[in-house]
């Protein structure tokens, strides 16, 4: 089976998937309605956070996208993952606080994709994630972050193959409660 890899960081050429390397997508990725719940972990240098979040898609371009379906019946299907977590620094840049990888070893369940169309917002709702940090990493940090989530999107096209984006999201200020 081929895997078309369609890679998009906001405002970045998407390359494979399909589309010509200078075909230009700009999808604005929005998080809504974050929680960030202490997670106890056994570590005692280690803060754990069980993240629970919603992110709203806008296809700011004047070409359709694929992206997975929101809803689809196939509740063991994967449509995105959290890859990192970047914090803003007092200088107005941006570093990395927790940064993964994902690997799929053959057997995951993708969502089929669907189109979005130039202008168009899609919602997924309940997303899940978790933030792990040193204590030490946490204390400066503060206890409201302003943040933005790096995620991966999967989609399963009707004849197969694969296709995944990366987009980074709006920033926003996330409320960390005190870890256990």
């Amino acid at each position: 089976m081929r895997q078309k890899v369609g890679y998009f960081i906001l405002s970045v050429a998407l390359s494979g998937g399909g589309a010509s390397p200078s075909f230009c997508q700009t999808i604005r990725a929005k998080l809504i309605r974050v929680q960030a719940t202490p997670h106890r972990v056994d570590a005692p240098d280690v803060a754990a956070f069980n993240l629970k979040y919603d992110v709203r898609l806008a296809n700011e371009s004047k070409d359709p996208v694929k992206i997975p379906k929101t809803r689809s019946g196939d509740t063991g299907a994967s449509r995105m993952v959290l890859l990192g977590i970047q914090g803003r620094r007092a200088d107005g840049t941006w570093a990395h606080i927790v940064q993964s990888s994902y690997y799929d070893t053959g057997s995951m369940m993708y969502a089929p994709c669907t189109t979005l169309a130039p202008g168009a917002e899609a919602e997924f709702a309940n997303l899940r994630g978790s933030l792990l940090l040193l204590k030490d990493q946490l204390a400066g940090l503060g206890s409201k972050p302003t943040v933005r989530f790096v995620l991966m999107m999967f989609c399963r096209e009707q004849d197969g193959e694969v296709v995944t984006a990366t987009v980074t999201t709006d920033s926003l200020d996330l409320r960390l409660p005190s870890s256990p």
